[in-house]
């Protein structure tokens, strides 16, 4: 058989997906870089832009294959390129579809950057831009800003708060001075100029009026968030938010992180009104009382992601009632999501902290020993998360003047592990790094039912310190109280059964003799007669028993299972 060259062995299908996974690799998969190298022309063109451009060379067939395919060359269009005639090619061969421009922190454009880029402007549907506060390309919008987007479907502005070079406070303050820079104009984005848009993401923005945003139906996704710092001014309050929210019948994703104003200056009456909205994703960070008003006037249904961040404002007793109203508020939400995603049916990862409790579905089983990256949000562009996640935080005031027991009672995480109740019997990893003597060491039965219920499918615990260990322990032989407790829930043995992986949490070496160490080896030993012993142990240091003249340990074992088991021996 004569050897057929690999040019006409390969089908043109296969060679165009090739080419589309080479150009959508790593970072150009999650923020299109077509503009990736526009501070220098050392190395004009991308890798991957290269790399197609080398296969379209290989024989006129491949070439004519890749030239019908504007999908491929649609993020390539570098309006900083220095050649007119490379545009003008690239533009060609994407059409006809629109191109892509994506840049986000910490990288930014300045205003003549920006200009280059709103040259083409009626051939965008993805942009993305990050832009210093001394850009002032939105106080021209008539030179700078078009009119229309005609194609634009996902939209992100961020601004930079910091300088890179005035980190210090008067650099902070000669910032502060520019805000009016973040200003942007009252029809964009707007039903006028962008008609198709889908997503859009808003970093320390100011907006003039929320009917900016009403007309526009089409939108899917909203996130918008703000630093800190950024003055109140033209930050829509928490009534005007809501009238844009319940005005945008598609919505699905909706993240809102600082960006509500704590004071109202103009309230529409919303009364008694609730608003159903079913949501795909739905985050809120904010003061209690923001998030009180919220919870007051939507009955939120979450099929996938759940964030829940409430900071204390005050210290008053209105704000210990906002507390105590979101934590009843929050519930069904909570044990909606986790009932109806199936993904919290099979790998499910529950984290619980001082004043938080996460839990994630994963699609595929998490390797032995590998703590899970959790979603966060704090980007404008939102998070590439493709699991299920609730995420519960509320944060205490520094000083508070109420009883200690009261404010036990209101700011403890144990009161809101119960919201978590649905996923007790499905967890497969429980985390319970920096979980303080809020939850665990005052309400064992809670941790206890967690362990007992989830005993079938639990194969990783971490975080695990003394007391922790302590409250771990009693379950081996449980106490009459805990056998009634068990009984009562129809909770059967035997314990941790599917348990394979322990990590410790505890900085200080341990002597042989510790009753940790021994009640270690004879949980060990319990799981080793019942067919499952541990296959993994961390974060734990036994000494020797022999010490060095001055005292010193002579040296410390690392407490892999078989060294304890030498040890113990």
């Amino acid at each position: 058989m004569g050897y057929r060259p690999l040019a006409i062995q390969l089908p043109p299908e296969l060679l165009e997906e090739i080419c589309h996974i080479n150009a959508d690799c790593d970072l150009v998969k999650r923020v299109k870089c077509c503009r990736r190298d526009h501070r220098t022309y050392k190395d004009i063109l991308p890798a991957p832009l290269r790399d197609t451009m080398s296969a379209s060379q290989v024989c006129k067939a491949w070439r004519d294959v890749l030239n019908r395919s504007p999908s491929i060359w649609q993020h390539f269009i570098n309006p900083s390129h220095p050649h007119a005639e490379w545009r003008q090619l690239m533009l060609e061969r994407s059409r006809p579809l629109g191109i892509t421009y994506s840049l986000l922190p910490p990288d930014w454009i300045d205003a003549k950057k920006f200009e280059m880029e709103m040259c083409f402007a009626d051939l965008l549907t993805s942009y993305s831009v990050a832009l210093k506060m001394d850009c002032d390309v939105w106080k021209r919008p008539e030179h700078l800003v078009p009119k229309r987007w005609p194609k634009l479907e996902y939209l992100c502005i961020a601004h930079l708060i910091y300088e890179p070079t005035a980190i210090e406070h008067q650099g902070y303050l000669r910032a502060q001075r520019r805000l009016g820079n973040m200003q942007m104009p009252d029809n964009f984005p707007s039903v006028e100029s962008t008609p198709l848009l889908k997503r859009l993401h808003l970093h320390s923005c100011l907006l003039e009026r929320p009917l900016q945003l009403l007309g526009l139906t089409n939108l899917t996704e909203l996130r918008v968030s703000r630093a800190l710092d950024v003055t109140q001014d033209s930050i829509w309050s928490s009534s005007r938010w809501l009238q844009v929210i319940v005005g945008l019948p598609h919505l699905r994703r909706l993240s809102l992180i600082h960006s509500i104003a704590r004071y109202e200056r103009s309230r529409a009456d919303h009364g008694d009104n609730v608003y159903p909205l079913n949501l795909e994703e739905f985050c809120l960070k904010d003061c209690e009382r923001t998030v009180s008003y919220f919870l007051r006037h939507l009955d939120i249904k979450v099929t996938r992601i759940f964030h829940l961040l409430v900071y204390t404002s005050t210290n008053s007793t209105a704000s210990v009632e906002a507390m105590k109203y979101i934590q009843i508020r929050i519930s069904p939400i909570v044990q909606h999501t986790l009932t109806v995603n199936p993904l919290f049916l099979q790998n499910s990862f529950l984290s619980i902290s001082r004043t938080s409790v996460e839990c994630c579905g994963f699609r595929k089983a998490l390797p032995r020993g590998i703590v899970p990256r959790l979603p966060r949000d704090h980007q404008p562009e939102g998070t590439f998360f493709e699991g299920a996640h609730v995420e519960i935080e509320l944060d205490p005031p520094t000083f508070v003047d109420l009883p200690i027991e009261e404010f036990r009672s209101i700011f403890q995480s144990r009161q809101v592990i119960h919201v978590f109740r649905p996923i007790f019997d499905r967890v497969t990893i429980l985390d319970l790094h920096c979980c303080a003597d809020q939850l665990i060491y005052d309400n064992r039965d809670t941790l206890s039912e967690i362990l007992w219920r989830s005993s079938h499918c639990l194969r990783g615990l971490q975080g695990v310190d003394l007391q922790i260990w302590a409250a771990v322990y009693q379950n081996i032989s449980p106490s009459s109280d805990l056998e009634s407790m068990l009984k009562t829930q129809n909770i059967h043995g035997p314990f941790l059964r599917a348990l394979v992986s322990l990590e410790f949490s505890i900085n200080e070496p341990l002597p042989p003799n510790h009753p940790l160490v021994l009640q270690l080896l004879e949980f060990c030993g319990f799981k080793y007669e019942k067919g499952a012993p541990l296959l993994a142990l961390a974060g734990l240091v036994v000494l020797e028993e022999h010490e060095n003249h001055d005292g010193m340990p002579s040296e410390h074992l690392e407490s892999d299972l078989d060294d304890m088991e030498i040890m113990h021996q």
